[in-house]
């Protein structure tokens, strides 16, 4: 399988002339930004975030790796979780594991 690209440096910049283009905004001022775009794309979220995009890359993650458990063990290194099941919880596979158990017997 390719690696899956790393991005250095920020996403989202100030827009204000004459900023700093080196540090980053705020998380309340991101969370912003990330509701209007939602929005202009019509995506249905409850509460749209940066925890919502953080979740998404966890769940792209495990499903690019085949729902391999080494598919858990890397989101769950990045995000610094103090063990696995909390990342299994965090991008709700947990629930979908008990499920495909069930259906398998």
């Amino acid at each position: 399988m390719d690696k899956l690209p790393i991005i250095y440096g920020l996403i989202i910049t100030y827009l204000r002339k004459g900023a700093d283009q080196t540090k980053p905004i705020s998380i309340v001022a991101a969370n912003k930004r990330i509701k209007k775009v939602f929005q202009r794309f019509r995506i249905k979220v409850a509460n749209p975030s940066s925890h919502t995009l953080r979740k998404t890359i966890g769940r792209g993650v495990y499903e690019y790796y085949i729902c391999s458990e080494d598919a858990v063990i890397k989101p769950s290194q990045v995000f610094n979780h103090s063990s696995v099941a909390n990342t299994r919880r965090y991008i709700e596979i947990t629930k979908e594991m008990i499920d495909d158990i069930y259906l398998s017997i």
